[in-house]
């Protein structure tokens, strides 16, 4: 089988560098979701902070919807394209399946690995980031 012609290459290296930005954005917001719900429930019961809260509480739910936004994005530019090749049957293998439903399985695979990869990396951006972010204050901290 013949590599993909450069221009086919190139188009889908620029697709999965905006999906990598996109899953990052997912990350961040996802962080600002998190942390701005954790800091409102800090506060409940305390009537000096109910305007705060409130205000905290549309935020955390403008961040929640960005990074459902964004992951959605990322997911589908990770998605693989389909493939119109047909698949030339073993003759050998007498209890082989249909060309067509080797394809489908393999593109559901395809698209379950990198669906997973995805997530996966969404979740380690978004633990990963608060972690970079305070390491100059932990470096501070340790430097005394």
């Amino acid at each position: 089988m013949n590599p993909p012609p450069i221009a086919l290459r190139w188009k889908d290296g620029v697709r999965y560098s905006i999906a990598v930005l996109t899953a990052a954005a997912a990350a961040y917001a996802l962080d600002r979701w998190f942390f701005s719900g954790v800091t409102a429930s800090k506060w409940i019961g305390l009537p000096q902070y109910a305007s705060e809260m409130s205000r905290l509480k549309a935020e955390s739910e403008t961040w929640g919807m960005a990074a459902l936004v964004a992951e959605g994005l990322a997911l589908l530019l990770v998605l693989p394209r389909w493939t119109a090749e047909k698949l030339t049957p073993f003759a050998s293998a007498v209890l082989a399946q249909p060309p067509q439903q080797n394809l489908m399985a393999e593109y559901a695979w395809k698209c379950f690995f990198r669906v997973g990869l995805c997530l996966l990396g969404t979740v380690v951006g978004a633990v990963c980031l608060p972690l970079i972010a305070n390491l100059p204050r932990l470096f501070a901290r340790v430097a005394k």
